[in-house]
């Protein structure tokens, strides 16, 4: 499946139909989606994609997605750089 290609509530749909609970995504906009849809998944939104800062902050990922429960959001805002990271709730 080409994810990417997936607009407006369509990711969630179909992250859900597959049985994902909480889908790791860059889409920020998912926060008004999430709440408009009530859906079952929770999303955890990155707001830095870029390869080398995701895995330097893994282990923060890892958390929120722990932490995720249903129709919940986490945004993690990832800095540019390797130092620290904040949850933007």
């Amino acid at each position: 499946m080409r994810w990417e290609r997936l607009k407006n509530g369509d990711l969630l749909a179909v992250a859900e139909a597959a049985g994902f609970e909480a889908p790791v995504t860059g889409d920020q906009s998912l926060f008004y989606q999430q709440n408009d849809l009530k859906r079952r998944v929770a999303p955890v939104v990155i707001a830095q994609t870029k390869r080398r800062l995701v895995l330097a902050h893994s282990a923060a990922i890892e958390e929120a997605v722990s932490r995720a429960r249903p129709g919940s959001y986490e945004l993690l805002s990832i800095p540019n750089e390797r130092r620290g990271i904040r949850a933007v709730e």
